[in-house]
């Protein structure tokens, strides 16, 4: 079952880093972008490009790594999907489907951003971009802390 606000607001207040209830919806929490940024090369991602206080512009067609300021740690019984936020979606921005954590993920999630939209796009850091829908799971024995290979990430990881 997907959790609502009230369970959400309990389970950020020690899991979400930075947490700010005005990011509870009724069934999802807000996250937003951090600084650093990565883009395609022919071999492979770049190196992170960081502090992008003034944004970052996602040219028309462009792909780019961003990453969530939070930090957020699911407990074993749960997991969670990022779903773009309708703000950033109306502009054509898409993030390509990589937004789910398994029980027992934790750090900042990573977001592979398209620009679909004919027209340079600015982002900010502290942009509420995406929204963590946490949902129940049951029957498992493992979790993320012993098969996950982005476990800890801080940054856009590739």
């Amino acid at each position: 079952m997907i959790w609502g606000n009230k369970r959400i607001a309990e389970w950020a207040k020690d899991n979400v880093d930075p947490f700010t209830e005005s990011l509870v919806n009724p069934a999802s929490i807000d996250l937003r972008l951090g600084k650093q940024y990565r883009i395609p090369t022919i071999v492979g991602w770049s190196e992170s490009f960081d502090g992008f206080d003034d944004g970052v512009k996602l040219v028309p067609g462009g792909i780019y790594l961003l990453h969530t300021l939070e930090i957020t740690t699911l407990p074993d019984n749960a997991s969670g999907i990022l779903y773009l936020k309708s703000k950033s979606m109306r502009r054509g921005i898409e993030i390509l489907h990589g937004g789910y954590g398994d029980p027992g993920f934790s750090g900042q999630w990573t977001m592979t951003v398209v620009n679909h939209w004919p027209y340079e796009i600015t982002v900010y850091p502290g942009d509420k971009f995406v929204q963590l829908v946490l949902f129940g799971v049951d029957g498992i024995d493992l979790s993320y802390r012993q098969t996950g290979h982005y476990q800890g990430s801080i940054g856009p990881t590739g």
